[in-house]
């Protein structure tokens, strides 16, 4: 696949029934990032133009702002206080903002890349970005000082950390997962999973259930299949493949026991982790779903498409 099918699949630009909650339109705008704030009460929403602020589960535009780059890619709290944003100009620069919270007024950011960054990770006080320049930047928040790691034949598309600070996972369009490791104060790649016959769009780390063991995280990808995996031991633990569809993103709830994935045929299906399963579906879109965000109660999630509509989607049964 090549950079410009990219672009237009994976941000739809990339791009039983339940009736929605609520649903904002916007200009038809792809929308390209979303999240949900801790406590509830706010969805931010990108596109290419601007970042809204919407009430939820209503929907209603609150506020406005001037997107800070072209392409948003990553939205994502770290804590009730702070928002994470990522993006870039494609082929030109990538970077990482972090602003307070809600005022948005004050911003912390790096601009380590010659490409979007596709993907941003926070945890411990570490930052892990992903960037379509081939390249990951590790670093401490606060700290001029950083790594960048360099193994995938072809764009970085995710970072999630396992152990802040001493080893990570990404994943990227050549379709492999790595796991990179400290040891003795250098980052290396400890161990390749290459079961992925497409580009990898999408990697979330599973909120930890208390019989989980290893860590563990789910991929979409462009092969048709959403992969639970087990990376610090090297193992693929289950897939399921759509048959009719592309899943282009997806998130888990808060809770972790399911894995809601959005598909390029505008359905929203509710992933089993434990079997495998699509265990209900349910149309949010007559175009692209962009983005999928976990929301607040009972098994919930926030929609995006690529003609700017943000809706909600609970899970019916279970």
């Amino acid at each position: 696949m090549d950079r410009r099918s990219f672009f237009g699949l994976a941000i739809g630009a990339l791009a039983s029934q339940r009736a929605r909650v609520g649903v904002c339109e916007g200009r038809s705008l792809p929308i390209q990032a979303l999240c949900v704030s801790p406590d509830g009460t706010s969805v931010v929403a990108a596109t290419q133009a601007s970042i809204r602020i919407l009430a939820y589960p209503s929907f209603h535009e609150e506020r406005r702002l001037e997107a800070p780059f072209d392409q948003v890619t990553r939205l994502r709290f770290l804590d009730a206080q702070r928002l994470l944003v990522a993006g870039g100009v494609p082929a030109e620069s990538g970077a990482v903002w972090i602003g307070v919270w809600p005022k948005l007024d004050k911003w912390q950011r790096w601009e380590d890349h010659k490409d979007v960054v596709w993907d941003a990770d926070v945890r411990g006080e570490w930052l892990a970005a992903a960037s379509l320049d081939r390249q990951v930047t590790l670093r401490r928040l606060g700290s001029e000082k950083r790594v960048q790691l360099a193994g995938h034949a072809r764009g970085v598309t995710g970072a999630v950390w396992i152990e802040p600070g001493q080893e990570c996972v990404t994943c990227g369009l050549d379709g492999s997962l790595r796991l990179w490791r400290r040891q003795h104060d250098e980052w290396k790649t400890v161990l390749v999973l290459n079961q992925h016959r497409g580009p990898v769009w999408r990697l979330e780390s599973r909120p930890k259930l208390p019989a989980q063991g290893f860590p563990q995280v789910m991929t979409c990808s462009g092969d048709q299949t959403v992969r639970l995996w087990q990376p610090t031991i090297g193992r693929m633990v289950r897939f399921v493949r759509l048959k009719r569809a592309v899943p282009v993103t997806g998130a888990w709830t808060f809770d972790g026991r399911w894995y809601a994935v959005g598909s390029d045929d505008g359905v929203l299906r509710w992933v089993d982790p434990e079997s495998a399963n699509i265990v209900e579906s349910v149309r949010v879109s007559e175009g692209r779903i962009t983005s999928v965000a976990a929301a607040p109660g009972r098994p919930a999630v926030v929609v995006g498409d690529d003609l700017g509509k943000v809706s909600n989607a609970v899970k019916s049964r279970g």
